[in-house]
Parts: structure tokens; sequence; C-alpha cells
């Protein structure tokens, strides 16, 4: 037992290994694709409209905001405070009359993540059927035909709304999400992600990709686009109070054994 404890464990640390290894390697890739499109940073940011308390809700794509109809119950408070949505739930909260100020991404997928603004090139993309199994945004669709439609619907509301939102953007997301943006009429600030072990002071990764990118900021993330939402609204912003929406830590009863996985991926 002993020994298939220690292989598991061995079996582990290969696969987290190799997961930062391509995650890095592809992050860079894109931090220097993305070189022309450096203007601003985040320390370029205006001051954020306060609230009476400091108050700011961070938005993420957790299946607990269709289930709990987190939308309609932040608008029908009259909220006053910053709403902050990461790329996945970006979508759900334009389609419920949720418009956030800011919207922060990261993930450096080529395909995927341009999905969640609506992707003009949709019919020239690779097959996937990644959004018909994902659960943060059921309104995706379960058919191809499905999927086109609210493409579609997608890419016209995001094209509505983008020139209200302040786009977030680590320097590692793939160009496709950098043009998109863009296209939409988004005001972008830039930031970079740490890459190094803080534990081996001998790796400089993360030294290299600030000089490479012209000295943009880093910022710690947490490991994902949620987590890197919330620390950009006490860290970057300055709120005092932060409210969460959509940061699942299981899965809500009833939910298909054959839906386990990272939210359907």
């Amino acid at each position: 037992m002993q020994n298939n404890q220690g292989f598991g464990e061995e079996i582990s640390r290969h696969i987290a290994r190799l997961t930062t290894e391509k995650v890095t390697a592809v992050g860079l890739r894109n931090a220097k694709l993305n070189r022309p499109h450096y203007r601003k940073t985040i320390y370029d940011l205006p001051q954020p409209k306060r609230s009476q308390n400091g108050s700011a809700l961070v938005v993420v794509g957790g299946p607990s905001l269709h289930l709990k109809n987190s939308a309609a119950r932040i608008v029908g408070g009259a909220f006053q405070g910053d709403i902050i949505t990461a790329d996945g739930s970006f979508g759900y909260c334009l389609r419920n009359g949720l418009i956030p100020q800011y919207l922060v991404c990261l993930d450096p997928n080529p395909y995927r993540i341009v999905r969640w603004f609506g992707d003009p090139e949709l019919a020239a993309r690779p097959p996937d059927d990644y959004f018909q199994r994902q659960e943060f945004d059921p309104e995706f669709g379960k058919t191809k035909p499905e999927e086109i439609e609210h493409n579609r619907r997608l890419t016209k509301l995001v094209n509505r709304y983008g020139p209200q939102v302040k786009a977030i953007l680590c320097t590692s997301i793939d160009p496709t999400v950098t043009k998109r943006c863009l296209e939409s009429g988004m005001d972008i600030y830039w930031w970079n992600q740490f890459y190094d072990e803080p534990s081996d002071p001998a790796q400089t990764i993360t030294r290299d990709l600030v000089k490479l990118t012209g000295g943009i900021p880093c910022m710690s993330a947490g490991g994902n686009v949620g987590t890197a939402a919330y620390v950009f609204s006490w860290a970057v912003l300055g709120h005092k109070h932060v409210g969460l929406a959509g940061f699942d830590l299981g899965y809500a009863p009833g939910t298909d054994y054959l839906k386990f996985g990272q939210n359907g991926g």
C-alpha cells in the first residue's frame, strides 16, 4: 500500500511539473505576441468609483450563478460598488443586465477563451465539444446549431457593451482574445503573472518576463482567473469589502456523476 501511495504521489508531481512547463511556455509565447498592444498597465487604472463602504463584487463562472439566479439578485439589490467579472461569467452578466466595470482574463488557451466574448471566427476553429459539456454557462447550447446561434448573440452583446468595460488582461492570454477585446472597444490594462517557484530564488522567468514586456507589473493570480479577479479587487482597486459570487468549492446536490471533473472540462 505504501509503495502504491508513493507511486501515486510521484505521478502527481510529474503531472504538475509537465503542466507548469506547458503553461509557462505558452504564456511566455503569448506575452511576446501581445507586445504590439501594450499601451497601459494596471498601474494606469483611474481611481475606481467607491461605494460608501468601499465594497465590490467579484463574479466568476461557477454553476451556482445559474442555480441561485445571482445576477438578478445583484441587479435587484441596486448594488453601488464595482463589479469585477471573470471571462467565463462575462456573457452571463451581460445577458442578465449586470454590466461589470472590470473583466479579468488570464488563461492562455488559443481557442476556448475567446468564446466567452463571442468568436467572430468560430466557423474556422478546430472541432471542440467543450462548450457543449461545460457547466459555467449552459446557455452555450448542447448542439452545434445552438452553439452557433448563441455565439452570434453573444458577439453582438459584447460589441454593444465592450466600450463600457475595462479589460484587465494578463500578458499570457492568446492573441485571439486580445484581438476580440480590441474590436469590441474594451479599454485594456495589462499585467504579468508570476511563473517562478517562490522557494527557488535561482528562477528568473518572471524577472525576464517583466523585461520582455517593458516593465508591466506583476500580480499574484492564485492559480486561476477567479482568484486573480479577487486579488485584483483589493490589491489593485483597493476595495475593503469584497463579495464573491460563483466561487463553487464543490458540486451542487443532484449533479450528474458523469459531469464530475472541472465543471465539465
